[in-house]
């Protein structure tokens, strides 16, 4: 039996980040970007 995972937008973003090596994310934080920023872990820096 397969099994089908489910990523939110913001969860497929971050892991596509961390493949490509990005350290820095630079953006506008806000309400818009909370998902972004809640899923990104502690290797990261939003700027």
């Amino acid at each position: 039996m397969k099994y089908q995972v489910s990523l939110t937008t913001a969860q497929l973003l971050v892991k596509c980040l961390e493949v490509e090596g990005v350290d820095y994310i630079f953006g506008i934080p806000g309400e818009e970007n909370l998902d972004i920023i809640n899923n990104i872990g502690n290797g990261y820096r939003f700027v």
